[in-house]
């Protein structure tokens, strides 16, 4: 095969070349700008509805949600305040009778709760008031006025009882029994503030 060397020289440049026997390409079409303009603001429109719809659909979302979570922190609120409270009586009630139980148990003390115990008795029956041994001692270590008014009668009667806690006492009567020690008493108080 013998090989062309020489240089063709063209006077305009060539346009729609082809190779012999290649088919001739479809014309290609210039697209109408008012026709693109259209299709456009379609799409712009259509887009720009589609973004709100779905807009609307998180916010709604998302106001569902804000809701169940405001109403879950108005119930925990006063949940949390009950619980609080519980915890804070029954702190204060247990710093009270550790204070009360570090103190030293003195005469006016002992005179002072048996005095609060029979104000519950009627004057014409007969007392027997229950102490603690060293309670008792501590009375008539000091010659207490309970004690001298109680000899003189004989409707009340002080004795030592083992079931008596230091600070407190119990007095029977032939109606019942007054219980006026400290336990029962931080037991009642602790009811009623937790009640």
């Amino acid at each position: 095969m013998n090989s062309w060397r020489e240089t063709i020289k063209l006077p305009q440049p060539l346009y729609d070349v082809r190779l012999t026997g290649s088919p001739r390409p479809a014309p290609v079409a210039v697209p109408d700008p008012k026709v693109e303009q259209e299709a456009y603001d379609r799409g712009h429109a259509d887009g720009g509805a589609a973004a709100r719809a779905e807009f609307e659909r998180q916010r709604a979302e998302f106001a569902a949600l804000q809701n169940g979570i405001l109403s879950s922190l108005r119930n925990s609120v006063g949940q949390v305040a009950r619980e609080c409270e519980g915890t804070l009586v029954a702190l204060a009630l247990e710093v009270a009778r550790k204070l009360v139980a570090g103190l030293p148990i003195n005469q006016p003390e002992v005179e002072a709760s048996v005095r609060e115990a029979l104000e519950g008795v009627e004057n014409k029956t007969a007392v027997r008031v229950q102490l603690h041994a060293e309670d008792l001692a501590l009375l008539q270590d000091a010659d207490s006025p309970l004690l001298r008014a109680a000899n003189g009668s004989e409707q009340v009667s002080f004795e030592v009882s083992d079931t008596v806690s230091r600070g407190g006492c119990m007095v029977q009567t032939s109606f019942g029994t007054i219980d006026g020690r400290r336990e029962t008493k931080f037991e009642v108080l602790r009811d009623t503030l937790l009640t």
